[in-house]
């Protein structure tokens, strides 16, 4: 079994080391909760930098979550801004998975706009969308019928 820890809700002095922290307690791996506390390791000039880390200590990143409210039409832009730029820097990091999420107050509506605009864009770099089990798709049927309308291997 690999072990993995997520960056969600860590101080920005702990985000700084999350590799060396990885390495320490003998984590495989390392989620990442946004990219914005992040950017240092992820800015053109240094991401490859952080790749050859990676490697260097063998702690794989299998998923980075996207912040915004894929369900909430005041969000959308701003979470397909993050989608795009988290898409990225998955590539050069080969990252297998992005998780987003509609919290109850989304709609479903808001949630096929976002998927028809970044599902194409997610199958071209072979990385898969995760739909979390929050919010209005706590209701898991309503997630069943969600995935079943797209039948993509690059949503789940």
């Amino acid at each position: 079994m690999k072990l993995s820890f997520s960056t969600n809700y860590w101080n920005k002095n702990l985000k700084d080391n999350f590799i060396d922290i990885a390495k320490e307690y003998k984590f495989d791996g390392v989620e990442i909760h946004g990219l914005s506390d992040i950017k240092e390791f992820i800015s053109p000039d240094v991401i490859s930098d952080t790749y050859h880390k990676m490697i260097e200590h063998n702690i794989k990143i299998p998923c980075i979550d996207i912040t915004g409210d894929i369900g909430n039409e005041s969000e959308i832009s701003e979470a397909i801004k993050e989608t795009k730029e988290a898409i990225s820097v998955a590539n050069k990091l080969r990252i297998p998975y992005l998780r987003v999420r509609a919290t109850e107050n989304g709609n479903e509506e808001a949630v096929k706009n976002y998927l028809d605009t970044m599902l194409p864009e997610a199958e071209k770099h072979n990385i898969i969308l995760l739909v979390e089990t929050f919010g209005i798709y706590s209701d898991t049927s309503k997630l069943s019928n969600l995935l079943s309308s797209y039948a993509s291997g690059y949503l789940a």
